[in-house]
């Protein structure tokens, strides 16, 4: 009972600090969204935090103060300056119907299943997957138990990988002064659960029912929650990634003053993932030359520059934090030998070419893991709603989803063509893991391409309208 108490006291913190900053950046943010951007972005900055404080004091200790030091003038500042809340831009809300009462049930029924996954997994293995037990855990271990923790950087496995989820690891032990499972657990379950939230929340921004769909598919693929509850860094990537996808996306999708701070979010949630995992570099590159993309394509110079300096603004406490891990850590095994001849090499190989498109072509379609495939159906219903002559017109934010996911797909295609393993096992041990962090952003693509356009002027108007049918119904049944 004591570690149950003392593990929840480690996320209050994180917990209060993300929702007042949150709730300052966007003050008309759904009270779903709030919650699981709020949590992600606390324990984002905490763990961040914790890693720079312990690369420049060198001890776990002070890091831990630093760290909530830290989390508790950020909730000041946040809670001061906190802007005043604007109706007008308040997030959808529909009269109650047997419809949305079906949905609310329907999605009790989803998290029932996650939770009973989740307690059945943490039952036949509480200490992890192979990589939980060999990289992670036993690397937040090391740092926990050490005097100076950076001295045992080199002895772990893969020492250049960043240390944010151990920080974070570590923290939890800190507060309950032992190593125990439960903080591992109870991270790898808010992680997992919380990527399913992000998309079932667009449904109050949206005013989509897809989202619930996409939500429900998500949370019924078994790869993704198999791989969240045996505690792999992939789901914690796959969070932040798609926590900085989906707040960029919505700033795309509502062109009012509500959309202000959403680039600076997804950039803070784009710093976190750079410090999870090598390929967070990717997402950061991924993310930036898409919304160039997106600049070229729409031209409004100024709109969409102030967004990316905004997103670049809010990138630059992880890139930061990412350089000092860099200084500290010994350099990346895949491009320690990198030179000119081999670059020259490998672009002219044909059978590096031809392994990884086979291994793409072998995994692309059956990635999840289910017993009946629900992509192709996906498909056909995107295919059946724009090919109606009575659709209404399309929200165009599906086009930042959609370049994030190709040019991640071509930069993993670099990453295995200038590969220092052979090929054929390095695609096949990590493509669908690599994969696994793109599903969420990949589902929330399908949910933008079946969702009507929706300016503040129309929803303001659905929802004087729907006040007024549900008004005229309550007068009629008087």
């Amino acid at each position: 009972m004591a570690i149950a108490l003392r593990s929840a006291l480690s996320y209050l913190l994180p917990t209060v600090a993300g929702w007042t900053i949150v709730s300052a950046l966007w003050p008309n943010c759904p009270r779903m969204l709030r919650c699981v951007l709020g949590l992600g972005l606390g324990l984002g900055i905490a763990g961040m935090v914790w890693m720079l404080s312990v690369i420049v004091f060198g001890t776990a200790r002070v890091s831990l103060l630093v760290c909530d030091a830290t989390l508790i003038a950020l909730t000041v500042v946040s809670w001061i300056r906190r802007p005043s809340r604007n109706a007008a831009l308040a997030p959808i809300k529909e009269p109650s119907s047997r419809l949305q009462r079906g949905g609310a049930a329907a999605l009790m029924v989803i998290m029932l299943f996650v939770a009973i996954t989740i307690g059945h997994a943490i039952r036949i293995g509480p200490h992890g997957g192979f990589d939980a037990i060999a990289i992670w855990n036993s690397r937040a271990r090391f740092f926990y138990l050490a005097t100076k923790p950076l001295n045992v950087l080199p002895d772990v496995a893969n020492p250049e990988y960043p240390i944010l989820l151990p920080a974070l690891i570590v923290r939890g032990w800190q507060y309950n002064k032992q190593d125990t499972v439960v903080i591992p657990i109870s991270l790898a379950a808010i992680f997992t659960v919380g990527t399913i939230l992000l998309l079932l929340g667009l449904r109050s921004v949206t005013g989509s029912r897809a989202a619930w769909l996409g939500g429900a598919v998500l949370a019924g693929t078994p790869f993704f929650l198999m791989h969240g509850l045996s505690q792999y860094a992939d789901v914690v990537m796959s969070f932040f990634i798609t926590a900085g996808v989906v707040t960029f996306a919505i700033a795309d999708f509502s062109k009012g003053l509500q959309s202000t701070y959403l680039p600076f979010i997804a950039g803070l949630f784009a710093g976190f993932a750079a410090c999870v995992k090598n390929e967070g570099t990717l997402v950061v590159v991924a993310m930036v030359l898409s919304r160039l993309c997106i600049l070229a394509w729409d031209r409004q110079w100024k709109t969409e520059g102030i967004r990316i300096g905004m997103f670049l603004a809010g990138l630059l406490p992880g890139v930061l934090t990412l350089a000092a891990h860099r200084k500290v850590s010994p350099p990346s095994y895949l491009l320690a030998n990198m030179t000119s001849a081999t670059i020259q090499s490998r672009i002219t190989s044909l059978p590096q070419h031809s392994a990884i498109l086979a291994g793409y072509w072998r995994d692309l379609p059956h990635f999840g893991e289910w017993w009946i495939n629900p992509l192709w159906l996906l498909l056909v219903f995107v295919v059946i709603c724009r090919s109606m002559k009575s659709a209404p017109p399309f929200t165009r934010a599906w086009r930042f989803p959609t370049l994030f996911v190709a040019m991640m797909l071509c930069g993993f295609y670099l990453i295995y063509l200038f590969t220092p393993y052979e090929v054929n096992w390095h695609v096949a041990s990590s493509f669908n893991r690599l994969l696994l962090q793109l599903w969420p952003s990949a589902l929330l693509l399908w949910i933008f391409l079946i969702t009507p356009e929706r300016t503040e002027q129309s929803r303001l108007a659905d929802s004087r309208n729907k006040r007024g049918l549900a008004a005229g119904e309550a007068a009629a049944d008087l």
